[in-house]
């Protein structure tokens, strides 16, 4: 499914090839009396090469948006499934002049469409930055070994799979395919007991019924749709026509009226998405041109973006790849807060090395290695640390310096409580949990605001060790994870 290297096409007739090759109706579908959801009989294998082409067209427009006066080319899509194994969406990467120009990400089940991106003349796709890391992390992958597609975990986290392995990787480590389904088993399990929020239980389904993973697909092309109509209501009608007739048909001749479906709680400024997935696919006999592709308004805006006064790409981004090499250690909070000692002018006699290795000795790191293995040609420590002690630990390192380290820990912060760190110019951090199955640690650089027409979007813009190329802005909502915490520092005088 994946969509290789060719300029973007903007004349009329010609920007969506791969969608001409849908013809008849896209599904039929029928309500029993007591029916929760219509379930769609092909309707989301037809739809496939629809979601990848808007994903790919809407991804340039927002990408060139926020590139001003550069001609970007989409070099590669790749497919983003979700723990049913479903397409949700595609990550888009980008070429200039044959160079990379970093991603963007687009996911029709998400409230934000677009979940995370990073476009600049430094940034690598996401996948090309995983698909890396995971031949180097195992003896028996190759990058070429690699199955075209990402697996979202979390909405901001995605694992690759090896083909015909049954090895995934994530987390920074390789998982067997037991070990890796147990894991998003566990995520699934908390995911749904921290927020008891029902409108997200159709997230993860048991693969192996038949009937929920069925109405999964369904739920997908109706937020696909949901979307469609929101962001080019004419292309919308070009794909699927107008035929509203009689959309809730049902096998009973007797019932006559629509029936009673269970109502997912509404948030107000999501996009309504309707039950139409019954709209008969009308083949275009004229495709619009691309003015009239996607709806001004409804093109994602990028409003406000703002970094931490003592943001440097070459202090605060920091790679897996290079703690790992140069300390045989790695601990991927500890990354981050040794960015942020980088940026604060606390480098421990000038160099990377012996920073990290102060805060690791700080942190207790030795008394907590959960695994030892080979990365990037050299023997490497891992270890686990605990988010809530890292204001002690740039407290007592702090002193070696002469300087005061305040800190505010904050358990589930709201998108606010960024904004007003970094405004304040405080360095902050960015914890991220599943319970009992780790999480991730990055230093927050900045912060972005966005608009798709009115429904709000809010981003952080994070220096993340798993994908150090660039800033990597992400979609930051409640969500998206089991818990989260930050740590915001106040580093001052003695």
């Amino acid at each position: 499914m994946g969509f290789k290297c060719s300029k973007k096409m903007l004349a009329a007739g010609s920007i969506f090839l791969a969608s001409a090759m849908l013809v008849g109706n896209i599904a039929v579908v029928s309500f029993k009396k007591d029916a929760k959801a219509a379930i769609a009989d092909t309707a989301y294998e037809d739809v496939l090469p629809q979601m990848e082409s808007v994903a790919r067209m809407y991804a340039e427009e927002f990408a060139e948006s926020i590139n001003e006066n550069v001609d970007l080319t989409v070099c590669k899509t790749t497919p983003i499934y979700d723990s049913a194994d479903c397409i949700v969406g595609y990550s888009v990467a980008f070429n200039k002049d044959n160079d990379d120009f970093g991603y963007v990400n687009i996911d029709y089940t998400s409230e934000g469409l677009i979940t995370d991106f990073s476009v600049t003349d430094e940034s690598d796709s996401i996948y090309e930055a995983l698909t890396e890391d995971f031949a180097e992390a195992s003896a028996d992958v190759e990058v070429e070994d690699c199955k075209d597609k990402l697996i979202s975990v979390n909405g901001m986290d995605y694992a690759v799979e090896a083909e015909g392995q049954d090895i995934f990787y994530y987390n920074g480590k390789t998982y067997e395919g037991k070990d890796f389904e147990d894991m998003l088993d566990h995520y699934e399990e908390n995911y749904l007991e921290y927020y008891d929020n029902t409108e997200y239980e159709d997230d993860f389904v048991d693969i192996s019924a038949s009937d929920q993973l069925e109405e999964r697909e369904w739920e997908i092309v109706k937020r696909f749709k949901g979307w469609l109509k929101k962001i080019a209501p004419k292309l919308y009608d070009s794909f699927f026509g107008n035929n509203y007739d009689n959309p809730y048909a049902t096998e009973d001749p007797s019932v006559t009226e629509e029936p009673s479906v269970t109502e997912e709680p509404t948030v107000t400024d999501e996009p309504q998405f309707t039950d139409d997935a019954a709209d008969d696919f009308v083949e275009p006999t004229a495709y619009p041109t691309h003015d009239e592709v996607f709806k001004n308004e409804a093109m994602c805006k990028l409003n406000k973006e703002v970094y931490l006064p003592q943001y440097s790409r070459e202090l605060s981004l920091i790679s897996q790849e290079t703690i790992m090499t140069t300390t045989n250690r790695y601990a991927c909070a500890l990354v981050g807060v040794t960015a942020i000692c980088q940026q604060e002018g606390m480098s421990l006699n000038g160099n990377l090395k012996d920073t990290f290795n102060k805060l690791w000795d700080l942190a207790g790191c030795e008394g907590r290695i959960y695994e030892t293995g080979t990365f990037y040609g050299k023997t490497v420590d891992c270890s686990s640390t605990y988010a809530y002690q890292m204001g002690s630990v740039m407290k007592e390192y702090g002193k070696l310096f002469n300087k005061r380290v305040e800190t505010e820990y904050v358990n589930n912060p709201n998108f606010n409580f960024f904004k007003a760190s970094i405004d304040g110019g405080h360095s902050t951090s960015l914890g991220y949990q599943i319970e009992n199955e780790g999480g991730h640690g990055v230093n927050v650089v900045g912060y972005a605001e966005a608009n798709i027409g009115s429904h709000n979007l809010d981003y952080l813009i994070t220096g993340d060790s798993w994908y150090d190329d660039a800033p990597r802005f992400v979609l930051y909502g409640r969500n998206l994870f089991a818990s989260t915490n930050s740590n915001s520092y106040t580093i001052t005088d003695m």
